[in-house]
């Protein structure tokens, strides 16, 4: 007898681990699926994903810095100008280029700055992607809790709605004194104001989960079992 009882304990504790692990596997599917939503959807995301491609221009521009500095000089003598003149001076045309010996030295540190701000706007977008997973996560299991809750609370008043229609109809037939009567209406009353609660959290927990991902839950083909 002993052994079937242990059995059975054993059997059952499979099972409920088994069902866990089950639920667990969904319930990181479903927070896999909501984060590339939250990640396409979220508009702090394309903030950060502007400001590194604004930095990927900058280096562009650091880059060529040095053309900005660069200036050309074509100079004609009077002869050109004035056919009439007997005085002719060589060269006819005067061609030359200007080079800024600062810009040779700037123009690496710039460039090597902008690289810098550039890597740094790159790890912000992973830093980004990291704090949206976390917290695509904890809004998926609070709204799994407040869910869970409020299902327990309605079912609680429920069962306490048919006890007290049975009580109601003692105390109508002075089958139970007043006093257990009250107690069981306020006990009734106290449950009505926790699954108000309830309810109150699970719509709110539901709000900031659809706030981040950017879509309504019920436009979404969850598993039955989330």
């Amino acid at each position: 007898m002993k052994q079937k009882i242990f059995l059975i304990l054993i059997s059952t504790t499979m099972s409920l681990s088994s069902l866990a692990q089950t639920q667990d596997d969904t319930t990181r599917f479903v927070t896999d699926k909501m984060f590339e939503l939250a990640w396409e959807n979220y508009p702090q995301n394309r903030i950060k994903e502007q400001q590194s491609a604004v930095a990927a221009y900058d280096v562009k521009l650091a880059r060529w810095s040095w053309a900005k500095d660069l200036g050309a000089q074509f100079n004609l003598n009077e002869a050109n100008i004035n056919p009439g003149v007997t005085n002719n001076f060589y060269p006819k045309y005067q061609f030359g280029l200007r080079f800024n010996l600062g810009t040779f030295v700037l123009t690496p540190m710039e460039t090597k700055k902008a690289k810098e701000e550039y890597g740094i706007t790159r790890s912000e977008i992973e830093l980004q992607r990291v704090m949206i997973r976390n917290e695509v996560a904890k809004r998926v299991y609070a709204y799994k809790l407040a869910k869970y809750v409020l299902k327990i609370r309605t079912q609680a008043v429920e069962e306490s709605g048919t006890s007290q229609n049975i009580i109601k109809q003692k105390f109508q037939k002075n089958e139970i004194p007043f006093e257990q009567y009250n107690t069981a209406a306020l006990s009734h009353l106290t449950l009505l104001e926790s699954r108000f609660e309830a309810e109150t959290n699970y719509y709110t927990t539901k709000n900031d989960l659809e706030t981040l991902i950017g879509v309504r839950l019920e436009t979404l083909k969850l598993p039955p079992s989330f």
